[in-house]
Order: C-alpha cells, then structure tokens, then sequence
C-alpha cells in the first residue's frame, strides 16, 4: 500500500513553503490527494468524492468521522 511518506507527499500536511512555486505545490497536492483517495473504501470515496484539494478532503473527512 501506498503512503504519503514513502512517496515524500508528507509536506502537503503542512503550509506551502515559501521555496516552492504554486505549480509545484499543486502538484504534490494532486499526487497527495489521489493517495489518500487510493486507501479509501468506495463508501467513504463516494462522501468524498468532491474534494479537489487535500485540505479539503482532510476536513471532510473529519466532519464525516471525528467523534466530537
């Protein structure tokens, strides 16, 4: 299985750092983004299915799942 450390992805989780362009952000935030979509059953894919961003599949994902 794919994870977004061993395919160096891990900075998305964090903010954009000032050395980096837009485009190459938006890159790794693509590769990211189809990652995390990878590891999900096609239930929780269909919830999420509209998230364009990592950051908004992220909270989705808590909205739908975190116990409050």
């Amino acid at each position: 299985m794919l994870s977004i450390t061993q395919n160096g992805l891990k900075k998305v989780l964090k903010p954009k750092p000032a050395c980096m362009t837009t485009e190459e952000w938006e890159e790794i935030d693509k590769k990211t983004l189809a990652t995390i979509q990878f590891c999900l059953t096609n239930e929780v894919l269909r919830e999420i299915i509209h998230c364009i961003t990592t950051t908004d599949l992220w909270l989705n994902l808590e909205q739908l799942y975190m116990i409050n």
